[in-house]
């Protein structure tokens, strides 16, 4: 929701450094579990991305996948992620093996863009954020628009589309900075929501 907003310029100044401090602590908070001697630097993105396997896919990356060819749940099998572990890191890292698996087992599931960047699923890791900063800086310069998908193609709203097909939540919207709970929370600057 705050792509592209910085939300510290949202809060009071002496606000910022115990918001900073918080998440910092809550990653570290995941990290030590898996802290120790005996722990790869790889280990802490496996434990990142399969310590809530639930939440690592959307669901609507698995919906388009399943308009392509049937879906088979094995994903939660020990043996697939013994197979994981027992393929070295440097291989498994990034989605490189994913998309060669991909490629032999169903290669038209590369045509399905992911659902978070809209980009295709067989790009490397320094790919990806290549082709996320050349799409974010040419939108910044107004040169490119055209990475978004349009209204109907999307699978809900833009934050702008949002408020502007409901007049209910941009009033409330507009009136944020003037809400009596939201100010005793004294965290946001009234004049930076504004």
């Amino acid at each position: 929701m705050l792509k592209g907003i910085d939300p510290t310029e949202l809060l009071r100044p002496n606000e910022i450094t115990h918001a900073e401090e918080s998440v910092r602590d809550s990653i570290e908070t995941l990290a030590q579990v898996i802290q120790g001697d005996a722990v790869e630097p790889f280990d802490a993105w496996d434990y990142l991305t399969f310590g809530w396997p639930g939440r690592h896919y959307t669901y609507l990356n698995l919906i388009s996948a399943g308009s392509l060819t049937p879906q088979q749940t094995i994903a939660w099998d020990n043996t697939v992620f013994d197979l994981f572990y027992a393929t070295p890191a440097r291989i498994r890292f990034g989605t490189n093996l994913l998309a060669e698996t991909i490629q032999i087992l169903c290669p038209e599931l590369l045509n399905v863009r992911n659902a978070n960047t809209n980009l295709s699923p067989s790009l490397s890791g320094t790919k990806l954020t290549l082709a996320g900063w050349n799409r974010g800086i040419k939108r910044r310069v107004g040169l490119n628009q055209s990475s978004y998908p349009s209204t109907r193609d999307r699978s809900w709203p833009t934050n702008d589309q949002i408020l502007a097909s409901s007049n209910s939540l941009l009033d409330r919207t507009k009136n944020l900075a003037a809400s009596d709970g939201l100010m005793r929370l004294d965290l946001f600057d009234p004049n930076a929501l504004n």
